[in-house]
């Protein structure tokens, strides 16, 4: 890159390549912000485990003490030809605001996750997101319309980016048999919406099993449960090995959510399509609705206990063609999923927003 440097910024205290080396023993899935640290040499910064009074006074506006003592001791490093990709734009509003103090040209990217926040709102008129940051990627293209008309970004700084996951560690396996019934599993705690979840297998003849966990669950998730559970509905913690296997176990895999401008779910969907088993997902705009046009997915509306128990009565109903949903799913995934389609993603911004970097070579992915 003649000299520049791609940074990338962790909203998590995260050893990469203690994680690597679990994820290379089928332990774990690999994280994409190493596989880009190794793809393109980058420099990654990792929230702090010590800050100061400015840090601590600096977090209830967005993200943590320890985040803000990152972004702000990671600007000193950043030189003025250099690019920054943030996966949160939580973060990212911490970072902006320092480069702007130290008058630091390096060129920032960023992804967006919940920009229709009001305090998100607020937040990118009063440090200057629109003006400092050279390209906002999204998700979803519902993420991506936010930006644009309630954000007010420019169309050409607003674009999308693939949502990702490790396809070696999520793959198809044999089953292990012990259902006596099939299988219905989900997971996930954010806007998880296992009410209705509950009330659409109440009388179906099925084992439903929820792992309820989520790396980024806080306080504020959001989620709605059932009053009563079911008799034939569970909720147990795996770790990933597990996890994996319960969604490789299963008749199907389902997303239920409530209405949300985000994309809860997405990693779990994609996840089950990886594994190669038939997904359904609350259809909250979107990917899910694009995924289903693709004949890779069944989408159901948000709170729809009747079309969520007759989507689940039918593939239940039917394992060839459940299997054959399942196959369709996979491909669809690994072709717009895998993380070679993250690391060209990328590459394709640095090449436009950064033109230092046009001539340097393509990485590839490890």
């Amino acid at each position: 890159m003649l000299g520049a440097l791609l940074h990338l910024l962790l909203t998590t205290d995260l050893d990469l390549d203690a994680w690597k080396a679990a994820s290379d023993e089928d332990e774990h899935p690999h994280h994409l912000v190493g596989e880009l640290r190794d793809a393109f040499s980058a420099v990654v910064h990792r929230p702090e485990p010590s800050w100061g009074l400015i840090d601590r006074l600096m977090a209830p506006a967005c993200a943590t003490p320890a985040m803000w003592a990152m972004a702000r001791r990671a600007s000193r490093t950043m030189g003025h030809d250099d690019i920054v990709f943030s996966v949160s734009e939580d973060l990212t509003v911490s970072l902006v605001l320092w480069l702007r103090l130290r008058r630091s040209r390096a060129v920032v990217v960023t992804s967006a996750m919940n920009p229709g926040r009001t305090r998100m709102k607020v937040l990118f008129r009063a440090v200057g997101m629109r003006r400092r940051v050279a390209r906002f990627v999204a998700l979803t293209s519902v993420v991506e319309d936010i930006l644009r008309n309630e954000q007010w970004i420019p169309a050409d700084r607003v674009g999308p980016f693939p949502l990702e996951t490790d396809f070696e560690f999520f793959r198809p396996l044999p089953r292990s048999g012990e259902a006596q019934r099939p299988l219905v599993f989900a997971a996930g705690l954010e806007q998880r919406d296992y009410a209705t979840l509950a009330a659409a297998v109440d009388d179906l003849d099925v084992e439903v099993e929820v792992c309820a966990t989520s790396p980024d669950a806080s306080t504020r998730t959001r989620m709605a449960m059932p009053e009563r559970l079911p008799s034939n509905l569970q909720f147990r913690l795996h770790d990933w090995v597990d996890y994996r296997a319960r969604i490789c176990d299963a008749a199907l895999v389902v997303v239920p959510v409530l209405p949300n401008r985000y994309g809860a779910g997405l990693t779990t969907m994609v996840e089950g399509l990886a594994c190669g088993r038939p997904v359904i997902v609350t259809d909250t705009g979107g990917l899910p609705g694009e995924l289903a046009a693709a004949g890779a997915l069944i989408a159901v509306p948000p709170g729809d206990v009747g079309a969520l128990r007759e989507a689940i009565a039918r593939v239940v109903a039917d394992p060839e063609a459940a299997d054959e949903l399942g196959r369709r799913g996979r491909v669809v995934a690994l072709e717009r999923f895998g993380t070679r389609c993250s690391i060209e993603a990328l590459d394709r911004i640095i090449r436009d927003v950064a033109p230092a970097a046009a001539n340097r070579p393509t990485p590839r992915p490890g």
